[in-house]
């Protein structure tokens, strides 16, 4: 990370394993690299202004039945921010995604964009923040292949496949 001057921020992360994933009677090997750079900047104290660049690859040696054998990911999204003084606030990202799958023998590509819109209040003395959130605005349909299939436990997806609406409310105490 680093700040070249108060309104001014960028950075990135490199991440990447090697796995030997037991499988009955075998290991399987798998790798898995995940590298971001950002860039951010806060023109005024009302907005916020930000571009990404994200790979993410994941590999496996043989498929695994019902996961894919290569997925290679990479989205660039771009974030604009405003913020009122009154605590109002509202954003939209899009998000350019290019991804490659290999599922059952099968090889596919796609590319899409998805655009995110934000609106919220942040509650007197920070005790909270409540949003309105609408994923995929323009309900864009595409294939994307997320990370679930790596976990035993169910990931909310980074892109929508259509537009969805929901209401968050953070509480802090």
């Amino acid at each position: 990370d680093y700040k070249f001057n108060k309104s001014l921020y960028a950075g990135g992360e490199a991440t990447g394993r090697d796995l030997e994933v037991p499988l009955i009677g075998e290991e399987v090997s798998q790798n898995e690299l995940m590298n971001r750079a950002y860039f951010f900047w806060t023109p005024s104290r009302f907005i916020s202004l930000g571009a990404s660049y994200i790979f993410d690859k994941f590999y496996s040696e043989k498929e695994i039945t019902g996961s894919p054998r290569m997925v290679r990911t990479q989205s660039i999204p771009i974030p604009v921010t405003y913020y009122h003084p009154t605590g109002f606030f509202s954003g939209i990202r899009p998000t350019y995604v290019n991804q490659d799958v290999e599922l059952s023998g099968t090889q596919y590509a796609e590319d899409f964009w998805s655009v995110d819109l934000r609106l919220g209040y942040r509650l007197p003395k920070r005790f909270g923040i409540v949003s309105l959130v609408i994923k995929n605005l323009f309900d864009e349909q595409f294939l994307f292949q997320d990370r679930n299939f790596q976990t035993n436990e169910p990931v909310a997806p980074m892109y929508e496949p259509e537009r969805t609406v929901f209401v968050n409310f953070t509480v802090s105490i």
